[in-house]
């Protein structure tokens, strides 16, 4: 039989269709098993997120143009951080959950509410110094629908974190509360990441506090959800450091913590499992394993247990560089002029507005951050966190900010001067 020609041609189009689908579909499998681990690393997702965003005293330049929303022409102008900030919060698509001390950034809350007007569950929690203050915008997310819980004004200690987490699975963290003074003219910083490892303990953390500031369960007692960190594989552990001996581990303090201040100088923990010297003693450990250098990058430094081992570590030819702001090195309680006594290298900035960080990088390749100053009030009553890692691709890059500062600041200056620079009167961004 003799087909017509019509028929031969659809024929080889259709083997042609079948051949490029049977090509497609083998590529598919080739993509999927070369770069299936890839994705199973970070819960899932393909692209792992380890971005620092710093803030400066240049960004004060910027203020006159804070509402407009658009970063000048200047490298330092704090819009562009404050957009990248503004984009990660705008990916959530189930949850948002703030845990941020201070609150009076009006661009900040704007895109939080419009994240409750699409359906987006939003829940804060914050101080009740935030709730008190003029220009505070906790009344306004109220009003728009947004769930807000306060530490109560019972004492003198904060409720000091500044994290974010969202869906579950990003967080954004750091020194900087949500103020005008932190982004436009305070030094800072913000860690924006999805590393599993470092999350999921920041969520336990919120979930704890959004119960024990609505009542509903004793202050006192442990929370019942449980973050088993162990349960990652050995091959997840490799994805998130690239080691077989990742450091991810976030401390935390609270108002429980005020019990123990009695015996502050004893160095040993008490049977109180929220005793904050199990966590101090953990900090210092780490910074003791220092064999080479240790950056210390902190705001306030007053607690006489880290800055004793800051201080042995030089006696043991470890090379120390500190900086710190104005308020501390001209300080009564400051520990700075000891350290340089020392002869640690101590330089403070001395400025209209703060050096915010608390950071320090061990042997360059270990990190210590958070929201904690080196104060007794950080570790003995006030709400804080401080992380430990080597994540690589998060070190490096506190690193290259401290050694940025370090040349700015230039010589080593005398720290035994009277606190006598006047601050701009911004609103409390501490």
């Amino acid at each position: 039989m003799v087909f017509p020609h019509w028929i031969h041609s659809t024929t080889k189009y259709i083997l042609i269709g079948v051949g490029l689908l049977c090509a497609s579909e083998c590529t598919w499998c080739l993509y999927k098993k070369f770069f299936q681990r890839k994705i199973q690393c970070r819960g899932g997702a393909s692209k792992s997120i380890a971005e620092v965003l710093f803030f400066s005293e240049e960004c004060e330049r910027c203020r006159n143009h804070a509402n407009t929303n658009k970063p000048c022409s200047l490298a330092s102008c704090p819009l562009r951080n404050l957009n990248k900030v503004i984009e990660y919060l705008g990916t959530a698509t189930t949850s948002v959950d703030v845990c941020v001390y201070f609150l009076t950034c009006n661009v900040i809350i704007k895109a939080i509410i419009d994240l409750r007007r699409r359906n987006i569950l939003v829940r804060v929690i914050t101080d009740d110094e935030s709730t008190g203050n003029d220009i505070s915008q906790v009344l306004i997310m109220r009003k728009a629908g947004i769930k807000v819980r306060c530490r109560r004004s019972e004492s003198f200690y904060l409720m000091h974190h500044k994290f974010v987490i969202v869906d579950k699975k990003l967080l954004i963290s750091g020194s900087a509360n949500w103020t005008m003074q932190a982004f436009y003219g305070n030094s800072e910083n913000i860690l924006i990441t999805n590393h599993n490892d470092i999350v999921v303990q920041y969520m336990k953390e919120f979930e704890n506090l959004w119960l024990e500031f609505s009542g509903e369960v004793d202050a006192n007692s442990s929370s019942n959800i449980e973050v088993n960190l162990s349960s990652m594989s050995q091959k997840e552990k490799q994805c998130t450091d690239g080691t077989s001996e990742p450091i991810a581990e976030v401390l935390f303090f609270s108002k429980k913590c005020a019990s123990c201040r009695n015996h502050a100088n004893s160095n040993i923990p008490c049977s109180l499992a929220s005793c904050p010297l199990t966590n101090l003693n953990k900090v210092i450990g780490y910074i003791e394993t220092a064999t080479k250098t240790v950056d210390v990058c902190v705001y306030m430094l007053t607690c006489n247990a880290i800055v004793k081992a800051i201080i042995d570590l030089q006696r043991k030819n470890v090379f120390i560089r500190v900086i710190s702001d104005n308020d501390s090195c001209g300080n009564d309680a400051s520990q700075a002029l000891n350290m340089q006594k020392s002869g640690i290298k101590v330089r403070c900035r001395k400025s209209t507005c703060l050096m915010h960080h608390k950071f320090v990088i061990v042997d360059k390749k270990l990190l210590i951050s958070g929201s904690a100053n080196w104060t007794m009030q950080a570790f003995y009553g006030n709400y804080e966190n401080i992380l430990l890692t080597n994540h690589s691709d998060i070190v490096v890059q506190y690193l290259a900010e401290f050694d940025k500062l370090w040349v700015k600041l230039g010589d080593e200056v005398n720290i035994n001067f009277p606190n006598n620079i006047t601050r701009r009167p911004f609103q409390n961004g501490n």
